[in-house]
């Protein structure tokens, strides 16, 4: 998952590594306190991985407007996987 938010986030380098991971595992922590089942929140689903890539897009966002609408997709999409059947 590292490689694929790194990629989202156009990182190339790896001193983010270690803030990288800790944000996508905030995005699980996240997901599994809004009621997405725990195996489903940690699964490599591409729905999931999506919101994850949202949820880091909105944490490493320089730009204020370009963050809280990036956080605003993460909250839209965590609703609708809640919402859907097996999540």
């Amino acid at each position: 998952m590292l490689e694929k938010v790194k990629t989202a986030l156009r990182i190339t380098h790896n001193y983010l590594n270690d803030d990288i991971n800790d944000t996508i595992a905030t995005s699980r922590m996240e997901m599994i306190r809004s009621g997405v089942a725990v195996d489903v929140a940690n699964s490599d689903d591409e729905l999931i991985q999506m919101a994850i890539k949202t949820y880091c897009l909105a944490h490493f966002s320089n730009n204020e407007k370009m963050a809280e609408g990036y956080q605003k997709s993460f909250e839209l999409q965590l609703d609708n996987i809640r919402k859907s059947s097996g999540y």
